[in-house]
């Protein structure tokens, strides 16, 4: 329905459509509508009043109150985007919601924001609305090109109603594709300035020409300041945040460490504790294995192992010495040693760490531990923690050793002192080691070549722990003194724990049975013999008995080894040589019959051959060595048989 039918032809209807119109907010094609529909009314109304007049004022009123909605909506979208700002939302929502507003206001195609990156020393694109192509959001824009430069440079606003061709600025080729490639027409920047600082530019753009009006410049300028506040907000923001957690990271570390620190003293003074209550290395070793989750072994000054968890079972005590540590532990002590803390020796399917225990500058020993993973930091300090106390529970005992070495020496010079002093005063003294002199005993030497006897008697007292024994250094060798039942076979244990410890097997001699106190003088003066004369033989690792040396080390104890093969080589040199050349050894056949007194039947059987072949090396040797069958030389033979034996047996084990 037109207007003019609407109104009639009163005056009252056209004053009231007219409100209605400005109430509807209609268009100007409805008000010029209006005015036609009035002049058509008669003249006598019409001159009542100058409609024209009446409605261009309504019309101007229209205008106006378009302006103030217009205004009202960008006062609405500032005030948005303060709210934003202060509710603390993250920037790049802040500034995207400033771009989303910056386009419906100036009621363009895109919209974007581009951030001045001073490492790079140009511009690029963080937030944008209205975009189609992948390029464009991620160009690069150099500072010193196109419309950005001109922005920066005089931090003021800047359009164009026809981009590709404006020579007012320079272009970039790459620049330019992207934009003719998003199908940009006309742009508007204004710079994002915070004291005098250009932070980014925010740009609006059309794919159609356009020009902008003041009013326009002027609310996209508001926009950019708030979107300059809010990237600097967003700095000083992250700024104190991270500040405040790196104090918070600091205190949490403090927190750690003194936890830690805590951790460490606390174990510590469980360890001690320990110690002091007279807890042995073995009770320590148990205690830091169940704190750190690991097996712990506890080495000796040679780092030989002294604890060793990795052999705690009930096969323990009869299992043979455990070898003495890899070279990559003895590589890691050493470290450990120069550094003055633990390091790690390897790493493989567990952990092996390792901490020198040291009094000065000498290492008295090593700590061991082997868990699934590394320790951490309170591990490691309660570890190195754990060999400080070694290093205490070691010095302790060797000082106790020391002093029991020193006393067990003093008894065995009381013991084989001529004369004696008070036998029941001395088997009372032996009853505090654990020796019953009243009971046989048996003593045995070990010859070290001059090398630490008193360190192997420490080591023979870890071996022999819990046995009955008694010993220690005395005139250079080393002196065990044990029950007669059992002594065989503890010396030859004995023998086997020291060669892996040390390199090499002593040699061992074994004297009678010793069955009272006072024949202890002659035992040890016999078997002391006999150990040199196996010496002078060149024995090595070998294993005697007095009884079967006694003679021949009376006979020899003022000879050397050159004047013994001397005498073999007198004494038996001719069978000697007949055997070099035969395949049956006369002089076996000899040292036989004679040990067997001259019994044909039995050194037959010895030697498991005919009694008829035995007859017929006798006659052979009749040959050789004529008559040899006298009581003086068949002494003499059968000695230099016997010290030929002696030279040749195989080293003990």
């Amino acid at each position: 329905m037109s207007t003019s039918r609407k109104i009639g032809s009163g005056l009252g209807p056209a004053l009231s459509e007219m409100l209605k119109l400005l109430e509807i907010s209609a268009s100007k094609q409805g008000f010029r509508e209006l005015l036609q529909t009035v002049e058509r009314l008669p003249s006598a109304q019409l001159r009542r009043i100058d409609w024209g007049k009446v409605a261009s004022n309504v019309a101007h009123l229209r205008a106006r109150i378009d302006h103030y909605r217009q205004r009202e909506r960008e006062l609405l979208a500032l005030y948005d985007t303060t709210f934003d700002l202060n509710s603390l939302r993250s920037t790049d929502h802040v500034l995207r919601a400033i771009v989303h507003r910056a386009r419906r206001l100036l009621r363009s195609d895109i919209g974007y924001l581009s951030v001045y990156d001073a490492d790079r020393n140009d511009f690029y694109v963080r937030a944008h609305e209205g975009v189609v192509t992948e390029t464009f959001s991620h160009t690069r824009i150099p500072r010193g090109v196109g419309t950005c430069r001109y922005i920066a440079d005089n931090k003021a606003a800047f359009f164009s109603s026809g981009y590709s061709n404006d020579t007012r600025f320079s272009h970039d080729p790459g620049v330019d594709a992207a934009i003719i490639d998003e199908g940009i027409v006309s742009l508007l920047g204004v710079p994002l300035l915070l004291e005098q600082r250009v932070l980014g530019i925010l740009f609006i753009a059309d794919r159609h020409s356009r020009s902008y009006l003041p009013q326009e410049i002027a609310v996209l300028s508001s926009l950019a300041t708030h979107a300059g506040l809010a990237i600097e907000n967003a700095r000083l923001f992250e700024d104190a945040r991270s500040s405040l957690q790196q104090a918070h990271g600091a205190n949490e570390r403090l927190r750690v460490a003194t936890a830690e620190v805590q951790a460490a003293a606390t174990a510590h003074e469980r360890m001690t504790a320990l110690v002091a209550r007279g807890g042995t290395l073995e009770d320590l070793a148990t205690m830091m294995g169940a704190t750190l989750e690991g097996r712990v072994t506890i080495l000796d000054e040679e780092l030989y192992p002294i604890h060793d968890a990795n052999r705690i079972g009930p096969d323990s005590d009869h299992s043979p010495p455990q070898r003495s540590v890899d070279t990559r532990i003895r590589r890691a002590l050493a470290e450990s040693r120069s550094s003055g803390h633990s390091t790690v020796a390897f790493a493989a399917e567990e952990v092996c760490r390792v901490a020198a225990v040291s009094s000065g500058t000498e290492i008295i020993g090593g700590l061991v531990i082997r868990t699934r993973e590394d320790l951490s930091d309170a591990g490691v300090r309660i570890f190195e923690r754990g060999a400080m106390v070694t290093g205490i529970v070691l010095l302790s005992r060797d000082r106790a050793a020391q002093a029991e070495f020193l006393d067990i020496a003093e008894f065995l010079t009381q013991l084989f002192r001529r004369p004696q002093a008070s036998p029941t005063l001395l088997i009372r003294q032996a009853d505090r080691y654990g020796v019953d002199f009243t009971r046989p005993t048996m003593l045995f030497l070990l010859d070290f070549e001059g090398r630490r006897p008193g360190y192997a008697s420490q080591l023979l007292r870890t071996v022999a722990m819990g046995k009955r024994i008694i010993a220690a250094e005395h005139d250079g060798e080393l002196v065990v003194i044990a029950p007669a039942e059992g002594a065989v076979a503890m010396a030859g244990i004995l023998q086997k724990a020291i060669r892996p410890k040390l390199g090499f097997a002593p040699n061992v001699i074994l004297s009678k049975e010793v069955r009272a106190v006072s024949e202890l003088p002659s035992a040890y003066e016999a078997a002391k013999q006999c150990l040199a004369l196996m010496r002078r033989l060149g024995k090595k690792s070998d294993m005697d008995t007095v009884d079967n040396l006694a003679v021949y080390s009376i006979l020899f104890s003022d000879k050397g080894v050159a004047e013994i093969d001397a005498f073999v080589r007198g004494t038996i040199g001719a069978i000697l040589k007949h055997d070099e050349t035969r395949s049956v050894a006369l002089s076996d056949t000899l040292l036989a019959y004679l040990e067997n007194g001259y019994d044909t039947r039995e050194t037959a059987k010895k030697l498991n051959i005919h009694p008829n072949t035995l007859r017929q090396r006798l006659d052979t040797l009749d040959a050789v060595l004529g008559n040899w069958r006298e009581h003086n030389r068949a002494f003499e033979i059968h000695v230099a048989l016997r010290l030929r034996r002696l030279r040749s047996s195989p080293e003990g084990t």
